[in-house]
């Protein structure tokens, strides 16, 4: 993973942002507690940012080729379901 300063103030202290359900829910709280990720939801769309700030808060950059990612869950598909 390589991560970068923050953009709003410059602290070192970032995590990757986590999208999906995790696999392991015992490692992805302890990492979630480390602030090693924080917690980006189920969804991701194109707006999804990928870093976050644990210092200010701040979230930015944006998600890349997230199929391929391990990160990424497409989950349930909507457009699949019928009554």
């Amino acid at each position: 993973m390589t991560t970068t300063n923050c953009l709003n103030c410059n602290s070192e202290n970032v995590s990757e942002i986590f999208y999906g359900y995790p696999g392991d829910m015992e490692l992805y709280l302890k990492l979630v507690a480390d602030k090693k990720i924080h917690p980006g939801g189920c969804t991701i769309n194109a707006d999804s940012p990928k870093w976050h700030c644990n210092k200010c808060g701040d979230q930015w950059g944006q998600i890349s080729n997230c199929d391929d990612s391990a990160a990424y869950d497409p989950g349930f598909n909507f457009d699949k379901v019928h009554d």
